[in-house]
C-alpha cells in the first residue's frame, strides 16, 4: 500500500503538481467517465426493467390464456356430463354397466336389440364430438361400484380397462379431490410412453332417483394446454404452470415438476421473499386451480446480455471520443498557453519588443492583447522616463551655462538698489528688489509649490512689466482663497503669461488686459489667463494645439520653457487627461486654460 501510494503521489508531481492543463485533463476526464458510466447504468437498469415489464405482460397475457383454456375444457366437461344424463337410453345402459357388472351389461343388450347399430353404439357416437373438435381429449373412464373401470377412447368403443393401463392412483386420487376439486392430476405410465393427464371427476346419478350409480372421469392431455396460446413455450422468458391448491402439478412447460409437489405458498403468500424468481399468479377460472408463470433471474437476464454488451460498446466509445475531443481541446488551449508563457520569459530577461500574436476572442485573446498593451505602455513609459531624463539634463546644462552664484547674484541687486536709492531714483531701486525677489523664487529647487506662492511670483513678473510699459496693460486676479492651499507644479503660471507678454502684447494702447482666474470644480482644479491682445490666426493655432499632443524636445530658451513644455510637464506629473487647452480668435485676443487634480498641499 505504501508503495502505490508513492507511486501515485511521484505521477502526481510529475505530471500533474505544476500542470494545470493536465489537471483540467484529469478533472475533464474523470467527470466524463463518471457521467457516461452513470448514464449507461442508467439506461440498462431502465431499458432491464422494460423488458422485465414487458416478458412480465407476455407471462400474464399467457396465464390468462391457459385460463380461458381450462375454463373452456371445464364448460365442454360440463356440458359433456348434461348430455349423458339427458339421454335416457346411455343412462339405463350404463345403470346396467356400472351396478351391475360387464357381463349383466351384455345379457341386458342382447335381450333388447339384435342388429349392429344398437342404442348404446348411437349413444357412444355422440362423444365423437368432444373427441374431434380440439378438445385434447384423450379418453372417458366410467368407475363401476364393484371396482371396474370402462374406458371410452377416440374410436367411440367401450373399453374395459385392466390394472396394467388405468393411470396409477386414479381412484384415490378422485377420492382425494372428488369434494375439493373440479379437475386434478393423474400420474401416467411412464413406461407405456403417455404423456401427463389430468382428469374432469364427477358422480354419474340417475336422473329420476338421483341415485348414484358410478363415477366418470374425463381426462384430458395436459401437453394441449399451451396449444391455444398464441405464443408458444420457447417465446416465454419463464415457464408456465397449473398447480392445484394443494401443489400438485396438473402442467409444467418445464417438465420439470411432474410427480413432486410445488410449494405454492411462495406464490399464494406475498410477503415470502422472492429473490430470484418472478411471479405471476392467476386463480381466477372456473376450476379453481392456480396458473403461475414463474420467471427465474436467468431467464431475464437472457435477454439483456445482449443489451448489455452494446451499451457497454457504446459507452466505451462515447467516453474514448470525448477524452480524445477534450484532449485535443486543452492540446490547443495549452499550446496557446505556452506561447504566452514563452513571451513572459522573454519579458523577464528585458526583451520589450516581445508581441504575442492574437486569434480568437476568448480569455486568452483578452490575456494575450492586454499583454501586448502592457509591452507598449512599458515601452512608452520607458521612453517617456528615457526622453525626460534628457531633458533634465539638458536643462540644468543650460541654467549651469546660465546661472551665477546665487548669494553673489542676490547681493550685487541688493547693492545696485540701495545704491539707486541713495542717489534717488527709487523706482529703479524697486525694479531691482522685484528682479531679485523674482531669481529668488525660481531659483527655489522645490517642484510641487501651493497656487498662492505660484500666483505671487505672477504678480512680481506683471509688476516688472507694468513698470517697463506704464498705464498699458490692467492684470486682474480672480483666485478663490481656498484655492492658494491648493498644489501645483511650479513655473506653470508664468509661461502662459510670458507668452501673452511676447506675442499678444499691443505696446502703445493703453486698453490691454490679462486676468487670471480659478476654479474649483469637484475633484478638478481649474486655472485660466485670458487677454484681448493680437490672437493667433487659424493655421497656427491648429499648428500649436498638434505640439501639445506631440512630444516635442524641451525649448533651451532662457527667455521662455514655452507651452508645449509646460503642457508635457503635467502630464507627465499628472496624466494624460490633464494639461492646457488653447482657445484664439485673430485680432480678438487668447486664453490658455490649465488643468489639473485638486489636492491641498500639506
Amino acid at each position: 500500500m505504501r508503495r502505490f501510494t508513492r507511486i501515485v503521489g511521484e505521477l502526481y508531481r510529475t505530471h500533474f503538481a505544476e500542470k494545470l492543463f493536465n489537471k483540467i485533463l484529469l478533472t475533464y476526464s474523470v467527470i466524463i467517465m463518471v457521467t457516461l458510466v452513470a448514464l449507461a447504468f442508467f439506461i440498462y437498469q431502465y431499458f432491464t426493467q422494460y423488458m422485465i415489464n414487458k416478458e412480465t405482460l407476455r407471462m400474464q397475457e399467457a396465464s390468462a390464456n391457459v385460463s380461458a383454456y381450462i375454463d373452456q375444457r371445464m364448460d365442454a366437461s360440463r356440458m359433456m356430463l348434461e348430455s349423458i344424463h339427458s339421454n335416457e337410453s346411455f343412462m339405463q345402459y350404463f345403470e346396467v354397466l356400472l351396478e351391475k357388472g360387464y357381463a349383466e351389461f351384455l345379457s341386458y343388450q342382447l335381450d333388447r336389440y339384435f342388429d349392429i347399430d344398437t342404442p348404446i353404439n348411437a349413444s357412444l357416437k355422440s362423444l365423437s364430438a368432444y373427441f374431434n373438435n380440439g378438445f385434447d381429449l384423450d379418453s372417458i373412464l366410467f368407475l363401476g361400484k364393484g371396482g371396474e373401470v370402462y374406458r371410452v377412447t377416440s374410436q367411440l368403443s367401450l373399453e374395459i380397462v385392466t390394472p396394467s393401463e388405468l393411470p396409477e392412483r386414479v381412484a384415490q386420487e378422485n377420492e382425494r379431490y372428488a369434494e375439493s376439486m373440479p379437475i386434478f392430476p393423474v400420474m401416467t405410465n411412464e413406461s407405456a410412453g403417455r404423456q401427463p393427464l389430468y382428469v374432469y371427476a364427477a358422480e354419474l346419478k340417475n336422473p329420476d332417483t338421483l341415485k348414484p350409480i358410478g363415477q366418470i372421469m374425463i381426462q384430458y392431455r395436459a401437453n394441449g394446454i399451451m396449444k391455444s396460446n398464441q405464443r408458444t413455450p420457447s417465446d416465454l422468458k419463464g415457464d408456465i404452470m397449473v398447480l392445484t391448491r394443494e401443489g400438485d402439478v396438473i402442467y409444467d412447460s418445464s417438465m420439470q415438476w411432474y410427480g413432486m409437489r410445488y410449494p405454492v405458498e411462495r406464490l399464494l403468500d406475498s410477503d415470502t421473499p422472492k429473490l430470484e424468481e418472478q411471479y405471476t399468479v392467476s386463480t381466477a377460472n372456473k376450476a379453481g386451480v392456480i396458473v403461475a408463470g414463474i420467471m427465474s433471474s436467468e431467464q431475464l437476464s437472457s435477454g439483456t446480455k445482449a443489451l448489455q454488451r452494446w451499451i457497454t460498446i457504446v459507452t466505451g466509445l462515447f467516453i474514448a471520443v470525448a477524452l480524445l475531443l477534450t484532449y485535443i481541446l486543452i492540446l490547443r488551449f495549452s499550446k496557446r498557453t505556452k506561447v504566452i508563457v514563452r513571451a513572459m520569459e522573454k519579458l523577464d530577461v528585458g526583451q520589450w519588443n516581445v508581441r504575442i500574436p492574437l486569434t480568437k476572442g476568448d480569455e486568452l485573446y483578452q490575456i494575450s492583447s492586454n499583454f501586448n498593451k502592457m509591452c507598449e505602455r512599458v515601452n512608452d513609459y520607458i521612453e517617456k522616463v528615457y526622453v525626460s531624463e534628457i531633458k533634465q539634463k539638458n536643462a540644468e546644462i543650460v541654467a549651469m551655462q546660465m546661472q551665477m552664484n546665487p548669494h553673489f547674484l542676490y547681493n550685487t541687486l541688493e547693492a545696485i538698489r540701495m545704491n539707486a536709492v541713495a542717489q534717488g531714483a527709487p523706482e529703479a531701486g524697486h525694479m531691482i528688489f522685484l528682479l531679485a525677489t523674482l531669481f529668488r523664487t525660481t531659483m527655489k529647487s522645490a517642484m510641487i509649490v501651493d497656487v498662492a506662492a505660484e500666483m505671487e511670483r505672477c504678480r512680481v513678473y506683471l509688476e516688472l512689466f507694468q513698470i517697463r510699459y506704464p498705464n498699458q496693460l490692467q492684470v486682474e486676479f480672480d483666485i478663490p482663497e481656498e484655492l492658494g492651499r491648493h498644489e501645483i507644479l511650479k513655473l506653470s503660471v508664468q509661461p502662459l503669461i510670458e507668452n501673452y507678454v511676447l506675442h499678444g502684447f499691443r505696446a502703445g494702447r493703453l486698453d490691454n488686459l490679462i486676468r487670471i482666474e480659478g476654479i474649483l470644480k469637484q475633484d478638478v482644479m481649474i486655472l485660466s489667463v485670458g487677454d484681448n491682445g493680437k490672437g493667433i490666426p487659424l493655421p497656427e493655432l491648429m499648428k500649436l494645439r498638434q505640439s501639445l499632443n506631440e512630444k516635442s524636445e524641451l525649448e533651451a530658451k532662457s527667455d521662455s520653457l514655452g507651452l508645449s513644455n509646460v503642457h508635457m510637464r503635467l502630464q507627465m506629473v499628472y496624466g494624460s487627461e490633464y494639461g492646457l487647452t488653447i482657445e484664439s480668435m485673430d485680432g480678438a485676443g487668447t486664453e490658455v486654460t490649465l488643468k489639473i487634480p485638486a489636492v491641498v498641499k500639506e
